[in-house]
């Protein structure tokens, strides 16, 4: 970064941000609800039938990726907001897929009805879990964890 008397604050590299933020994200704080189904993770995606539900973490970058995951398979359904989702019958102990509803940020909404990239990495990064490690290793391999979006973290 650097700081002018002029132009103000310049970001000269905006993965070094993106990655600062990153790591001071707490996704686990704004959790409001979070609870498991025997549906797979693409299907309980699908099923949310919410308008106003906003859709992160894995299932943003597979969006972004227009829908094809060639990363890792997993087992973490991120919304933002109440999903509405229809009545799914619930899986037992650790299986299944770990439905994790979050409060949505008053200006997430503006974005439509996915995460901005940005948004879907800094959550994965503080996700745990390898799948978690394994989409952010390679989006940052990949170059793409910042994109001509507006770095928008809640």
């Amino acid at each position: 970064m650097s700081i002018g008397t002029l132009d103000g604050l310049q970001v000269l590299d905006p993965v070094r941000l993106l990655v600062l933020f990153a790591a001071h994200r707490r996704a686990k704080r704004d959790i409001v609800n979070r609870f498991r189904v025997e549906i797979p993770a693409g299907e309980v995606e699908c099923l949310a039938t919410s308008g106003e539900v906003t859709l992160g973490g894995f299932g943003a970058i597979v969006a972004h990726l227009h829908g094809v995951n060639r990363i890792a398979d997993y087992n973490t359904v991120l919304f933002y907001g109440d999903p509405r989702l229809p009545n799914l019958p619930t899986a037992r102990g650790g299986e299944g897929t770990e439905v994790l509803v979050a409060e949505p940020d008053r200006l997430l909404s503006s974005y439509g009805r996915v995460t901005p990239f940005c948004q879907a990495y800094a959550d994965l990064f503080s996700l745990p879990g390898w799948q978690a490690a394994r989409f952010v290793e390679e989006l940052d391999m990949q170059k793409v964890a910042v994109s001509d979006e507006p770095l928008l973290l809640v």
